[in-house]
């Protein structure tokens, strides 16, 4: 088991830092027409599919700090993808929502990476890419079991 997990966490280093994901990050978001840094193409997907929403709320989804959504924000709006408006229930309240051309920019940039991947995946067949999203998805839902049960305790031994 141990030899299997060393494998799979070099794996795992690869795909997560260096240069692959920023190569994969460059080609999809900061070489497209229009391009967008990497942080900023998340937020504006997160608005457009939650719809608008209070900056916590962004901050949450994001998994970032309150301050970080904000400076993002902020970006989106000086480029006239995001607006923030007033929210109706609470006097005091600011919601954040994609303008037209966010959302315009978002659906290009999701046909980018869909494409991108695509090319990718071309290498499996059907059945292999099913497998692997569906233990993709298994991991996912481990990972946050894990991290919501204890993350702090790091397994020591023969794992």
């Amino acid at each position: 088991m141990r030899a299997a997990v060393s494998r799979f966490a070099r794996v795992w280093h690869r795909l997560g830092t260096g240069a692959l994901p920023n190569s994969w990050n460059d080609v999809v978001f900061r070489q497209a027409p229009e391009p967008l840094e990497i942080g900023q193409a998340r937020a504006l997907e997160a608005i457009v599919s939650h719809g608008p929403c209070r900056m916590g709320e962004l901050a949450e989804v994001l998994q970032v700090e309150a301050s970080t959504a904000t400076r993002v924000v902020d970006r989106l709006v000086n480029q006239e993808l995001a607006e923030r408006t007033p929210h109706a229930a609470d006097r005091r309240g600011v919601l954040v929502c994609a303008t037209r051309e966010g959302i315009s920019r978002t659906e290009m940039l999701t046909q980018r990476s869909d494409a991108a991947l695509g090319g990718v995946l071309e290498a499996f067949t059907v059945e292999e890419i099913d497998l692997l999203t569906d233990y993709l998805g298994q991991l996912a839902e481990a990972m946050d079991e894990w991290l919501t049960s204890g993350a702090d305790m790091i397994p020591t031994g023969d794992a």
